[in-house]
């Protein structure tokens, strides 16, 4: 496996070690129930790709590349005006946000964190959270940011935990509330154009861990690839959100997961994945 050094991580893990405890029991997981949270689904996640990723992307630069290709996929859907593969793409995306995260030898919580760091403003006057910039929920930002800079106040363990118990489902419902009206005052070809963006930032901030000389440096990176992929999942929510009027009739990215993965590999048919060599579903096709 090709290893880099500088890019071992804080707890010694490198990238695509198993860093899973035990009672985890991923490979006992054969299918993915439904209203599982985010975690849940990380963890299946991991069981269904680890042994393949090790292989075929073994470091989280691999894997924040092949995240790039998933938002390429997505503006190919787009530019075809094909609702239906854009729904598939998007949860190809997902899984290859988790796989980015796998390859870091980050923890189950660790999409959770990021993205209540970036998207959950938590204080007495807002405890159902709220726009990180504003305050407010709805966001009430304009083009440019608010300069001042919001007091947080100590998150309650209780509200942690009901935030690790969301699902792909609760999050895009706090998405379309924080930011569903605006997303689709911008439109479909807009909301996509910012996932890709993010998809790119995460992809540079991985080049950028890759090459670091020093440990602070990548330290850093880490931490802005993670912020990064917080990013890329909370407009992959609102562009589940604009395929839809409202959020009650947009489709879900739960329901989307599952239906491609949830009884395993989608190509292979089995859990973990055994797929072979890496192809692109183009490729795929021409055979």
């Amino acid at each position: 496996m090709v290893f880099f050094p500088h890019m071992a991580h804080k707890d010694g893990l490198r990238p695509g070690d198993s860093f899973a405890p035990e009672e985890w029991n991923y490979h006992e997981s054969t299918e993915l129930p439904p209203n599982s949270s985010l975690g849940e689904v990380f963890k299946f996640a991991h069981g269904l790709t680890k042994e393949r990723n090790e292989r075929r992307f073994p470091t989280p630069l691999h894997r924040t590349s092949h995240l790039v290709d998933g938002g390429g996929e997505v503006l190919d859907a787009l530019r075809v005006e094909n609702k239906e593969i854009l729904r598939k793409v998007g949860a190809k995306v997902a899984m290859r946000i988790f796989n980015v995260l796998q390859g870091l030898g980050e923890r189950d919580t660790a999409l959770i964190d990021a993205v209540i760091e970036k998207y959950y403003f938590y204080s007495a006057d807002t405890p159902e959270g709220g726009c990180c910039y504003c305050g407010e929920k709805p966001c009430v930002c304009g083009l440019d940011k608010p300069k001042k800079e919001l007091v947080r106040a100590d998150m309650p363990q209780e509200v942690r935990e009901k935030l690790a118990s969301w699902t792909f489902t609760d999050w895009q419902r706090y998405f379309d509330e924080l930011y569903g009206a605006n997303n689709r005052a911008r439109g479909l070809t807009l909301t996509a154009d910012r996932l890709t963006s993010e998809i790119i930032e995460a992809n540079t901030a991985s080049l950028r861990m890759s090459t670091a000389i020093s440990p602070e440096h990548v330290d850093a990176q880490r931490k802005a690839l993670l912020l990064e992929l917080a990013d890329s999942f909370a407009w992959l929510a609102g562009l589940y959100n604009v395929l839809g009027t409202s959020f009650e009739n947009a489709p879900k990215l739960d329901d989307e997961f599952i239906a491609i993965y949830g009884n395993g590999c989608p190509n292979c048919k089995k859990f973990p994945c055994v797929c072979g060599a890496f192809g692109y579903v183009a490729d795929r096709k021409q055979k």
